[in-house]
């Protein structure tokens, strides 16, 4: 007998536990505070993105990181082509090329750099209120570990581990800009191109495309 649960039950692709939240969060808000946004958007369903700063922060560091991630989507794009063109033996054509990919890897270093890492300590507040003197024994300490970004954003620096691991699930180029809105989305097939349903039928009602279509039919 399947029960409720396994029937509702949905697949889950690949990187895109990471991917749905990253893409929301690149969204933005639209029509709402930004305080409801976070509450509402990005952290239900038990997806909670960490945040720090303020609205004017989280938005500036949203487009560095569209930025980045449009560097690195076309360094993907174009090391892909080489690969699959050269096929082990640099052309003159090639090489310039080369030069240029070597140019956006540094591009993008130089942001990454805004992104390194130090090791903090910070006090276990309860441990220190609580005063029962044996409660490391439940496995309790008077401080906890932290690695810290500096000095991103919370949400900027996790935005930045969630790209860099669906760059190793090679997942990267998944996320995607919707054909016809222009929001970011987490694509299920690499070749989708719209966010919905909804754009997808405006897309292919609209009278741009159906001129198009005349003409290539040659109606």
């Amino acid at each position: 007998m399947v029960t409720k649960e396994v029937q509702n039950s949905r697949y889950e692709f690949r990187g895109e536990n990471i991917g749905v939240p990253l893409a929301k969060w690149l969204n933005g808000p639209s029509h709402t505070n930004w305080t409801q946004w976070i509450e509402k958007e990005l952290w239900k369903k038990g997806n909670k993105i960490p945040f720090s700063g303020n609205e004017h922060q989280d938005s500036q560091g949203r487009g560095r990181i569209v930025q980045l991630l449009s560097i690195l989507q076309d360094l993907t794009s174009r090391w892909e082509f080489i690969h699959k063109s050269c096929k082990g033996k640099m052309t003159p054509a090639d090489s310039a090329n080369l030069q240029d990919l070597r140019a956006s890897e540094r591009k993008a270093n130089r942001m990454l750099h805004r992104y390194s890492s130090r090791l903090q300590i910070d006090a276990n507040e309860p441990f220190w209120r609580r005063g029962t003197a044996p409660s490391w024994f439940h496995g309790e300490q008077p401080f906890v570990w932290a690695q810290t970004l500096v000095p991103a954003q919370l949400q900027e620096g996790w935005a930045v581990g969630a790209i860099q691991t669906l760059s190793r699930q090679a997942r990267l180029g998944y996320l995607k800009r919707c054909d016809l809105c222009r929001k970011f989305f987490f694509a299920t097939k690499h070749f989708g191109i719209f966010c919905s349903a909804q754009c997808r039928a405006r897309r292919y009602e609209s009278n741009h495309y159906k001129n198009s279509r005349r003409k290539t039919k040659g109606i």
